[in-house]
């Protein structure tokens, strides 16, 4: 059993990239600028808006203020993965400290663990804001362990992108990357698995195995 597991959210904890993609469409839409979901997904998935502003000419606070306006549009309708709750419940009652980490802003990822009403089960909460060097460097990694006062070999990272399986292997933790249908149109699954996690999942059910 892990002493401790460290969640990505997006992708992983809530079923939320759809709602990602249709938010950096209405934004490059409103520049003229109109991309299909799989160029969406190419060029603005897992970089940072300074990266999409350079690459379209855009002014770096208009974007990030039109684009950060149209999250918090969806953000009411983002849903937790089935059985999130389940391992939560089930982590929590088996002594396993919990972690998020993020490439999200801290406050997008504390609102939408406060709206789901999922919050308080994590000891520990890190967004992209918190740390210096972002996915896929380890940092996240092992700050979230030295918060929740548990050696990363001791800990398992469980992600949906490459960055996240990268930094955790990095960082010496166990490594899980969850494959969900819902996120095949933004992924090759194949192109994935060659991160050479530990373990791959496609429920979060799944968990239950390593839990208990």
């Amino acid at each position: 059993m892990h002493n401790a597991i460290l969640f990505d959210l997006d992708g992983t904890l809530v079923d939320s990239l759809g709602f990602y993609l249709q938010a950096h469409q209405k934004t490059l839409k409103g520049y003229n600028i109109r991309l299909t979901p799989a160029e969406i997904v190419r060029n603005c998935f897992g970089v940072t808006e300074q990266a999409i502003a350079d690459k379209f000419g855009l002014t770096l606070e208009q974007f990030r203020a039109k684009y950060l306006g149209n999250v918090r549009s969806f953000m009411k309708h983002v849903r937790l993965f089935p059985h999130a709750l389940e391992i939560l419940n089930l982590a929590k009652d088996n002594g396993i400290k919990l972690a998020v980490m993020s490439f999200a802003y801290s406050w997008y990822v504390n609102e939408i663990l406060s709206l789901l009403k999922i919050r308080d089960y994590f000891q520990s909460i890190l967004g992209f804001n918190d740390v210096t060097k972002p996915k896929p460097d380890p940092e996240i990694v092992l700050k979230s362990c030295e918060i929740l006062g548990v050696a990363p070999q001791g800990s398992l990272s469980i992600g949906d992108a490459k960055s996240d399986i990268t930094m955790g292997k990095a960082a010496g933790t166990r490594t899980a990357l969850f494959i969900p249908k819902q996120n095949s149109v933004f992924y090759d699954f194949a192109d994935l698995k060659q991160t050479d996690p530990d373990f791959v999942i496609e429920d979060l059910g799944e968990l239950r195995k390593l839990i208990n």
